[in-house]
């Protein structure tokens, strides 16, 4: 592309400082007295002119401010290239529909962040009712009688140490004994009893059960159970609860507030070289079904699980793919920027068909005015200056990607050939915001 390309040439007029000096007259009187000469003789005056030595000094001194100005020069020599990038704006509609591929095989490449949060609220328990349920726990069911299977009919009992009476709801087969390494081993199964009645007193801890059927026989010592989870739930009186519009409402404000606080989260866990667009962002929210929505007391306690997910791009890897496949101006090899990036309007077709969790491919637009800056290798810049005189400053120019136009100085102003050290050179790049400064 055309680059137009403008030289600042410093010029620096020398001030000349005169100065007076003015004549002093002296008159001296010499007196000699001795042989052959009579007193009241003759005096004889001598003018003494002083200025020449003082205009000497004046020079020496200017030559040393000279000398001195010109070694400082010379120490701080450098260069300074003053660039100002390629742009193009290009207008977005949401007509123009890009492509993200999470391996950048198809379009521009993503990645998946991922946040999880719980909470819980107490929300008044407003309605009651009475309540009979009795209480349940599993147990394993031990065979040491025989080798043969046994099979335990429904409402089989089992009886606690204190005499609690709890029944299993449907038929079950219990295992023979085996041998191993020359040792018995009984056989067993695990299956789930009811307590025979409700009431909170059936609540039990882990226990050894024996089997009241068998009871006189020789099976009763050789078949029984032993609690695998607590007897629990057994209840007989009046609770209460919140009602389903309270829990929905409750469920709704866990959802937003869980969100919020998880989009907060993963903004802050954006790194800065990436943008997450609102949306990108999917969210889903699942009710903490341990919570029992009963209690003999004021208030029950709603909870649940939020998953946050949010697709990031890299923000110049998004910004080349539209320059590549919009701008005119942009060649293989180029590299660009859009400022304020984060402005365009961001939105993910057919939303709802995308897992963020499994998807690798969606079909997404943006909207608005792009502003494309290119990006100019300033380190390359500097090194294809060193040394170079600055009559070949145009031919370095040209060869150089995204540069619209550029101009140099060189210190001190009778410089004519760029310093030899690229780190002397210094290029800034005037940018939408200011210039930057790049060594």
């Amino acid at each position: 592309m055309p680059k137009k390309v403008v030289q600042d040439i410093i010029a620096t007029k020398k001030r000349t400082s005169h100065r007076h000096t003015p004549k002093k007259t002296a008159r001296a009187a010499h007196r000699r007295r001795g042989v052959g000469h009579r007193s009241g003789a003759a005096h004889a005056d001598i003018e003494v002119v002083e200025g020449a030595p003082k205009v000497l000094m004046w020079g020496l001194a200017f030559a040393s401010v000279v000398f001195l100005v010109f070694v400082l020069l010379s120490v701080f020599s450098g260069a300074t290239v003053k660039v100002t990038p390629t742009t193009e704006t290009l207008e977005l509609n949401k007509g123009i529909v890009f492509s993200a591929d999470k391996n950048g095989e198809r379009g521009v490449p993503f990645r998946i962040i991922s946040l999880q949060g719980k909470d819980a609220v107490s929300i008044p328990a407003t309605e009651e009712k009475e309540i009979q349920r009795k209480a349940s726990g599993k147990i394993v069911v031990y065979n040491e009688y025989s080798s043969q299977n046994q099979k335990l009919i429904k409402r089989t009992r089992f009886e606690s140490p204190d005499g609690k009476i709890y029944r299993i709801n449907k038929s079950i087969i219990v295992p023979g004994t085996t041998v191993r390494d020359g040792k018995i081993v009984p056989g067993s199964v695990e299956t789930v009893v009811y307590a025979d009645m409700p009431g909170e007193e059936y609540n039990i801890g882990l226990v050894d059960f024996t089997i009241p059927g068998f009871k006189g026989g020789p099976r009763y010592d050789k078949f029984y159970a032993r609690s695998k989870t607590p007897m629990e739930g057994g209840f007989s009186g009046t609770i209460r609860y919140a009602t389903d519009d309270a829990i929905r409402k409750a469920e709704e404000s866990l959802s937003s507030s869980l969100k919020e606080t998880l989009v907060e989260q993963a903004r802050g866990q954006v790194p800065d070289d990436f943008i997450l667009y609102d949306d990108a962002l999917f969210f889903e929210f699942s009710p903490d079904d341990s919570l029992k929505n009963e209690t003999t007391g004021d208030s029950v306690k709603v909870g649940g699980t939020g998953k946050l997910y949010g697709v990031i791009f890299n923000k110049s890897d998004l910004a080349n793919y539209i320059a590549k496949k919009l701008s005119k101006k942009f060649a293989d090899g180029d590299r660009v920027s859009i400022t304020k990036l984060e402005e365009l309007a961001f939105a993910i077709k057919d939303k709802s068909e995308f897992n963020p969790k499994t998807g690798t491919r969606f079909a997404f637009s943006l909207a608005g005015s792009a502003h494309l800056v290119w990006d100019v290798d300033t380190k390359l810049f500097a090194e294809k200056l060193r040394g170079r005189k600055n009559t070949e400053f145009d031919k370095v120019v040209s060869e150089m990607s995204g540069v619209e136009t550029a101009v140099a100085s060189i210190r001190p102003f009778w410089k004519n050939i760029f310093p030899d050290n690229a780190e002397d050179i210094l290029i800034k790049v005037n940018v939408p915001g200011g210039d930057v400064d790049r060594q």
